[in-house]
């Protein structure tokens, strides 16, 4: 099921810069190799376009659960996560503005940079998510 294009996702909010959401074409969650498959799935985002597919994205998300692991970061400290084979998320917390909270930055890392030469300067890509 997870293999066969029956899934949509919305984007993330951080990246919609006030225009609205909506879902994307159908897609599969799992492609590649069976044995060592790539993935995109997104618990809070992605839903399934019938009953059995939403029902599969449940059954995952219960087997994510089941067998995450928490990382403290300290400061200085780097992690590296890859999006097509691990699934990853950040804990709640609430802020307290005094200069100790928590600071995240996202980055991509890519094998071909020539999509992004319009949008390149240098090494910096400035991404502008369109309609």
């Amino acid at each position: 099921m997870l293999f066969q294009p029956r899934f949509r996702t919305a984007v993330d909010e951080s990246y919609l810069q006030g225009r609205n959401n909506v879902l994307g074409t159908p897609m599969a969650v799992l492609s590649g190799d069976r044995a060592r498959p790539s993935m995109v799935f997104d618990a809070d985002l992605m839903v399934g376009i019938d009953e059995q597919a939403d029902d599969s994205l449940r059954v995952l998300g219960d087997a994510i659960e089941m067998c995450h692991t928490a990382v403290a970061l300290e400061a200085g400290d780097l992690l590296i996560i890859d999006n097509t084979v691990a699934v990853h998320g950040r804990s709640p917390f609430t802020p307290r503005f005094d200069g100790t909270d928590r600071w995240l930055q996202r980055t991509f890392v890519v094998s071909d940079l020539a999509p992004s030469a319009a949008d390149r300067r240098g090494r910096v890509i400035t991404t502008h998510f369109g309609n």
